[in-house]
C-alpha cells in the first residue's frame, strides 16, 4: 500500500452550509489549479511509477498524459452551484451595532 492510500483525509468541523460550500469550492478550485499546472509539464519530464524505473514523458506518452489531464479537468468541470452570500447575512454583517 502506498503512503497516499494509507493517509486519511483531514477532518474539518463544519458548522453550517455556508462553511461547507466554502470548503468544497476551495477544494475544487485547488484541484483545478493543480491539473492546469500539470498541463505545463514539458516533454522529457521523468515520472516514476511505484516499483518501476523512471520514464520520460515524450511523444505519445506525453500526449496521453495531457489527454488524461484534459479528461480529469472535464470531469471536475464547473461546480453545479454558485456560492452567493445570503442577503440577510450580508445585511446583518454590514450593520453597525
Amino acid at each position: 500500500m502506498s503512503q497516499e492510500e494509507n493517509t486519511k483525509p483531514e477532518t474539518v468541523e463544519v458548522d453550517d452550509l455556508n462553511h461547507f460550500v466554502f470548503l468544497l469550492s476551495n477544494w475544487h478550485q485547488d484541484r483545478i489549479n493543480i491539473l492546469k499546472q500539470m498541463m505545463e509539464i514539458p516533454q522529457g519530464f521523468e515520472v516514476e511509477l511505484e516499483g518501476e524505473e523512471p520514464m520520460p514523458l515524450t511523444g505519445d506518452l506525453h500526449k496521453g498524459f495531457k489527454i488524461g489531464l484534459i479528461v480529469a479537468l472535464s470531469e471536475l468541470g464547473t461546480l453545479p452551484f454558485v456560492a452567493e452570500p445570503n442577503a440577510e447575512t450580508t445585511d446583518e454583517s454590514t450593520q453597525t451595532h
